[in-house]
């Protein structure tokens, strides 16, 4: 029985991809000192830490941790940011690429994890938000669009007067139809 050994070649090529993709199973390259002295002289690049997690160096005086996979059989990688290099230390990289790691094991996709929370987040803001505010912010948007003065004063007048005193405090969600018809019933 003869045993095929791979070319050279081959397995120095290998070697290469695994070290590329953080696959030669070592976690934790980096130390803090090397990671500062990296930052501090501007070696700019993606640095490998391993497990997927990488220090990327941009001209400028940029860093930031990133997080780099594959998935779905897809060829090329994406890259999820963790955070600025100023305010995500080491050791907190890494168990953001553990949490990461763990979300890909559970099949799910830490990009669209934290665009689904970031989302969240949002409407739930939207959700506090008075009817007031929501009206101001409308305000300020459209009236430089209004070329007529006395048009927005007249906007800010009758909500001051008829819409404020009723709904003005409720949070937007809960301006219903018995709200409105309050407010347009003052109006008569």
């Amino acid at each position: 029985m003869t045993i095929h050994m791979p070319s050279p070649i081959f397995a120095i090529w290998v070697w290469v991809q695994m070290w590329e993709d953080g696959l030669d199973g070592r976690i934790g390259k980096l130390t803090a000192m090397g990671v500062a002295t990296l930052v501090r002289k501007q070696v700019v690049g993606m640095h490998n830490d391993g497990g997927n997690l990488y220090l990327q160096i941009a001209p400028g005086n940029g860093a930031s941790w990133i997080f780099r996979f594959k998935r779905d059989g897809r060829k090329t990688s994406r890259d999820h940011g963790l955070g600025s290099f100023y305010t995500l230390g080491l050791a907190e990289a890494r168990e953001k690429a553990r949490e990461c790691r763990k979300m890909l094991l559970d099949g799910r996709d830490p990009i669209e994890e934290k665009r689904a929370a970031r989302a969240a987040r949002r409407l739930e803001a939207a959700r506090v938000l008075t009817f007031r505010q929501c009206a101001e912010g409308y305000l300020a948007a459209n009236e430089s669009s209004w070329k007529n003065v006395k048009h927005r004063q007249q906007w800010r007048s009758t909500l001051s007067t008829y819409a404020y005193p009723v709904i003005g405090d409720l949070p937007v969600q809960s301006v219903d139809e018995a709200g409105i018809i309050k407010v347009v019933a003052g109006l008569a």
